[in-house]
């Protein structure tokens, strides 16, 4: 299939990379346009580094036609990019990444949206992209059809990546988003070494408690906590939770998964509190551990 990847970061660089093993892959990019035209792309991580040509553009024009283009920008950059995509005649838009307001994009006239959640993490830095790969992808429609189950999974057929197919991708996005936003306040509380929180028995709680009130919200609004059993991590498996919560933050994982991502990502986690508030705000619940734990992203 003829492929646009939007967006050179770790989650566009990774998905085009693996995407290219069976596809004809192009990747938009505008600040590092000449530098992967010129250079490639580097990806790295703890065992080895790797670098790989793709074709590139800086512009999509309204007859740049692809079979499916995916949107790799941070939540609060999406937006910019919707006018671009309404001109433009490639009739499917995946929406990859953190989203707390797909209803924003469900709808755009003459397109087949789709939205996706792609397991990567890091940062870029001195032209290499950083982080960790773990080749899997939840992706699918918010409505419950399964309409374009055999197209999805042609998209990703050849390659290493693990499909996840999720027909009720806005339920999954909003726990995903909700449930990750105490896990960033905890970076910024660390100052970006988790490790110096590690042993905090009583934060990790906190961390794990504050989750809980996020779901709460989410679901006194009527959303499904999805995947399934991530609501009963946080309430009956709560001391376990806690726990995992803790090595995480002791393991190159959660420093490489969690907070290099946050540290480099202030504005898309504001966004998303500030979209989560709006939303504690419609449900009429109170989140005081999550108010406490925030304090950490505003000061």
């Amino acid at each position: 299939m003829k492929i646009l990847v939007i967006g050179a970061g770790v989650i566009g660089s990774n998905l085009a990379y693996n995407l290219s093993r069976s596809n004809d892959v192009t990747i938009m990019a505008r600040s590092n346009y000449e530098e992967i035209k010129e250079h490639g792309i580097t990806l790295s991580n703890r065992r080895k580094r790797k670098n790989f040509r793709v074709k590139v553009i800086n512009e999509l024009l309204s007859d740049d036609i692809y079979d499916a283009i995916f949107v790799t920008f941070r939540t609060n950059q999406v937006e910019n990019m919707k006018s671009t995509l309404i001109q433009n005649k490639s009739k499917t838009v995946i929406f990859v990444g953190n989203n707390l307001e797909a209803e924003k994009y469900m709808e755009i006239p003459g397109k087949v949206v789709l939205f996706g959640f792609y397991f990567a993490a890091g940062y870029r830095h001195d032209g290499i992209v950083d982080g960790i790969d773990l080749h899997r992808i939840t992706i699918g429609t918010t409505d419950g059809t399964d309409a374009y189950d055999a197209f999805i999974r042609e998209l990703f057929a050849g390659t290493k990546i693990k499909v996840s197919i999720q027909n009720k991708m806005n339920d999954f996005l909003k726990s995903h988003g909700c449930g990750i936003l105490p896990y960033a306040f905890a970076c910024y509380k660390a100052e970006g070494v988790l490790k110096n929180i590690k042993k905090d028995k009583e934060y990790s709680y906190k961390v794990v408690d504050a989750c809980r009130e996020t779901y709460d919200v989410l679901k006194k609004l009527g959303y499904e906590i999805l995947p399934k059993g991530e609501y009963n991590n946080v309430t009956k498996r709560r001391a376990l939770f806690a726990f995992i919560t803790r090595w995480e933050f002791g393991s190159w994982i959660g420093q490489v998964c969690i907070a290099n991502h946050a540290m480099h990502a202030r504005e898309e986690f504001l966004h998303m509190d500030r979209i989560f508030l709006e939303m504690r705000e419609q449900a009429g619940i109170k989140t005081p551990v999550y108010d406490e734990l925030r304090k950490a992203l505003i000061i």
